[in-house]
């Protein structure tokens, strides 16, 4: 699908009030997503965002330096992965050692899930962008998605101030982290109040906002 034929896409009614955020703060829709097998594999270990809607929707919502953090200053298309050479029997082969990956630390949320601080990265490798980090795993079997639901990625970051059309960085200011909504097709009731941080250990119970 071409990208200007994706419509826009109205926000869920309470995310601005649940997180009391500012009304002229944008909420961003990112695109929607089909839950594959490989995004609840532990073997993976990742939730893979579809490329069109992060170069599209959330590469421009982050500034330089998360960009470069993430991996995401300049992006090209994901390479066709090549296919697999048949192994010859006897032969040993060595298992290459993947590259270490870093990442843009994002709160990641989810209704059921809470909240977990995970990493946003493109692999070079494969020019794919994921979600991954420790504990992405309790987060991910704590959102309950199965293999063909359908979940809304949403995201919002409280940024510098704006005068005229340019951000104004203020001494000592400092924009909040980027907050990445995970959404279940037809789950539009706002998560309890108190949401369940995780920092991949102790878990509490607190309100939340940027």
């Amino acid at each position: 699908m071409p990208l200007s034929a994706v419509a826009p896409r109205a926000e869920p009614a309470w995310i601005r009030p649940y997180f009391d955020l500012r009304l002229d703060l944008p909420v961003h829709f990112i695109d929607e997503k089909t839950v594959t097998a490989t995004d609840v594999d532990p073997q993976q270990n990742r939730f893979r965002l579809p490329i069109d809607g992060v170069i599209r929707n959330l590469r421009p919502v982050l500034s330089h330096l998360d960009r470069r953090a993430a991996n995401l200053v300049h992006v090209e298309a994901p390479r066709p992965r090549l296919p697999k050479l048949p192994k010859v029997p006897g032969e040993k082969t060595k298992k290459r050692r993947g590259r270490e990956h870093g990442g843009l630390p994002v709160l990641v949320i989810e209704r059921y899930a809470g909240i977990r601080e995970l990493q946003l990265t493109r692999w070079e490798s494969s020019g794919v962008c994921v979600i991954k980090g420790e504990g992405y795993m309790d987060f991910i079997n704590n959102c309950g998605f199965s293999v063909g639901d359908v979940v809304e990625i949403w995201a919002f970051k409280q940024k510098a101030l704006r005068l005229f059309g340019v951000d104004i960085y203020q001494e000592g200011y400092q924009e909040s982290p980027l907050y990445i909504l995970f959404i279940k097709k037809g789950q539009l009731l706002p998560p309890p109040r108190a949401l369940v941080v995780s920092d991949g250990g102790e878990e509490t119970a607190q309100e939340h906002a940027p």
